[in-house]
């Protein structure tokens, strides 16, 4: 029940900067903080909808968008951005599968190149 409230509110949390958006003529772009804040995993059954008749975007997600953590660290909202290669995920969204986010932007970039180069060499 509490991930169904998460996910509500992440919805609802976004409609006011999607309203004033979509008022501009036309939007390429649509940022949506709270979604955009979920981490991706490609088994996450999320999907992410546009209604032209409420004019606002809607958040589904199944049980596996919540997963949780343990040892006291809190649930995790993620969302699928699809099937992606990894130019693509590197490229759009600066990450890759197993690559962790902690340490200096320097030490990132590097092992970020180093896992690149090693799946697509």
């Amino acid at each position: 029940q509490n991930d169904a409230i998460l996910l509500g509110l992440a919805a609802l949390a976004a409609i006011p900067a999607l309203v004033n958006l979509l008022k501009q003529d036309p939007p390429v772009a649509v940022l949506l903080p709270l979604i955009d804040s979920a981490n991706h995993l490609e088994e996450a059954n999320s999907c992410i909808e546009y209604s032209s008749l409420n004019d606002s975007f809607t958040l589904s997600g199944g049980s596996n968008c919540i997963v949780k953590e343990g040892n006291g660290k809190p649930n995790q909202l993620f969302i699928s951005y699809g099937k992606k290669k990894d130019t693509e995920l590197l490229l759009n969204y600066g990450f890759l599968r197993g690559v962790p986010s902690e340490g200096d932007s320097s030490t990132r970039r590097r092992k970020l190149a180093e896992k690149f180069l090693a799946n697509n060499s």
